[in-house]
């Protein structure tokens, strides 16, 4: 039906017989798809360069200085609390076992 025209690269189109294609026309056919796979590739890989991360907001150094104190603040805060818990339950000069314990426990976390 299509005998004697001319394809893509100069191969002759061929009705399907039932056979399978030489094995240089599938390198050919493999190289050729490999080509255009690669050309796909690389223009999608240069179309994708151009877009730009968006810029996380810079963090300055007061910023950085008014986290850090906050982070003294609350310390300072938490000890003042563990030292009145302290002062709570060891002020009494007689202690049970039970109460020592406690003491040493909140001591402990000072």
């Amino acid at each position: 039906m299509l005998e004697g025209c001319l394809g893509i690269g100069g191969l002759e189109i061929k009705e399907f017989t039932g056979e399978f294609p030489s094995a240089l026309d599938q390198n050919r056919l493999i190289g050729g798809r490999a080509l255009l796979l690669a050309a796909a590739l690389v223009a999608g890989h240069a179309l994708g360069q151009d877009a730009i991360p968006p810029a996380s907001a810079p963090t300055t150094m007061q910023k950085k200085v008014d986290e850090r104190e906050a982070q003294r603040r609350a310390a300072a805060a938490d000890q003042q609390k563990r030292k009145e818990e302290f002062a709570r339950r060891c002020s009494k000069p007689l202690k049970t076992p039970y109460e020592l314990e406690e003491c040493r426990l909140v001591y402990r976390q000072m």
